[in-house]
């Protein structure tokens, strides 16, 4: 961490040898204030969110670097960004990190611009934070060892302010309403009508046991005078007869 404070000095140390010109230092800016945006935020667990370090007041800015620090057990941070405040005059922007350590709680980022042109004032981002709400409960996020220099190498007077991040249980998606089936009527069987029985078989009439009819008793006459006549006729044909 050291290390990246003390660059920034040396770079712009050099720039300061080296430049050809050097734009007039801007005028002190006692007002200048560094701050989180938005300074309380909520949200719901394992859900992303973004809070931004801001700068107003600035004057002739020419370099900065902050350390942001939170509890890791409710806050992670998944991206740091530098802002486009420090080179919105045309000078070039050279980042210092990020050093995102999560398991400390803390991230390094800065940056110092070169160029000959005066360094931005008034209000702008400086960065941009991307956050996972890791775990319920509440987190300060401080800014940290703050350092704000014009492009004279001057440091700035300034003001620090942190922020607060409130983690609760998100709310679980209300379920869309199951619609309640409406039962499909089923058409009444139609009223099957009673099974015929079948008829029984008539049984064949037996026919009843007669006597006998006029044409049998006729025939028999018949037969037996056959029989005569051919008695006779055989007897008279044996000699003697």
């Amino acid at each position: 961490m050291h290390k990246n404070k003390q660059l920034i000095i040396i770079c712009l140390l050099a720039l300061v040898v080296t430049q050809v010109s050097i734009p007039e230092a801007g005028a002190a800016a006692p007002g200048t204030r560094v701050r989180i945006e938005p300074a309380d935020l909520e949200t719901g667990l394992n859900e992303t969110f973004v809070v931004q370090v801001m700068i107003e007041e600035a004057g002739d800015l020419g370099a900065f670097q902050f350390d942001l620090t939170y509890d890791p057990s409710i806050v992670q941070v998944t991206e740091a960004t530098l802002g486009d405040f420090l080179g919105s005059t045309g000078r070039s922007m050279v980042p210092i990190g990020p050093e995102v350590n999560n398991a400390e709680g803390r991230v390094i980022l800065g940056a110092i611009s070169l160029g000959s042109a005066a360094g931005p004032s008034g209000t702008g981002v400086l960065a941009t934070i991307t956050c996972i709400a890791h775990g319920e409960g509440s987190t300060a996020l401080e800014l940290r060892e703050v350092q704000v220099l014009d492009t004279a190498v001057s440091a700035q007077r300034v003001t620090v302010e942190g922020g607060q991040v409130v983690v609760g249980d998100a709310e679980a998606p209300t379920p869309a309403a199951t619609p309640i089936p409406v039962p499909t009527s089923t058409p009444e069987a139609a009223d099957t009508p009673p099974a015929t029985p079948l008829p029984s078989p008539t049984p064949l009439a037996t026919p009843a046991a007669t006597g006998p009819s006029g044409g049998v008793v006729l025939g028999l006459i018949l037969a037996a005078l056959a029989v005569a006549i051919l008695a006779v006729f055989i007897l008279s044909r044996r000699p003697g007869g």
